[in-house]
């Protein structure tokens, strides 16, 4: 692929083209979602290093990164009594349960926020 399309494509905003709906825990879809947005839903691995005793023990966790449009108010469990769930797509019963939060491309044209999650226990069979 020549440089000038590579570089393109790094400025592109995400696609958002999957229905989301988002709820506020603790008491997580027990009532209408907090917010209706689109998304974008990726995978990713996220490793997990312990460094408890002699030997580093290393734990692969499979994760999901849903991409948001810019400023949708998602929350991990930082600053508020649970993180918010996640049902993407929307009406599957995928639920991912937010574990951070942060921008990104802040101040370009392509700012999005990323959701950085792992699905929880019950998905639906078969796998939506």
């Amino acid at each position: 692929m020549p440089l000038s399309e590579v570089r393109d494509m790094a400025y592109n905003l995400p696609n958002f083209n999957l229905a989301v709906s988002i709820w506020r825990g603790p008491q997580p879809v027990a009532g209408p979602a907090a917010v209706l947005t689109m998304g974008c839903l990726k995978q990713t691995n996220r490793q997990q290093v312990s460094f408890g005793g002699p030997t580093p023990v290393v734990n692969l966790t499979q994760s999901v990164i849903i991409l948001l449009p810019a400023g949708t108010d998602v929350r991990d469990g930082r600053n508020v009594a649970a993180a918010d769930v996640i049902e993407c797509p929307r009406g599957t019963g995928a639920f991912y349960m937010v574990v951070g939060v942060w921008d990104s491309a802040r101040g370009f044209a392509n700012a999005h926020r990323v959701a950085n999650c792992v699905p929880t226990a019950g998905f639906p069979v078969p796998y939506p």
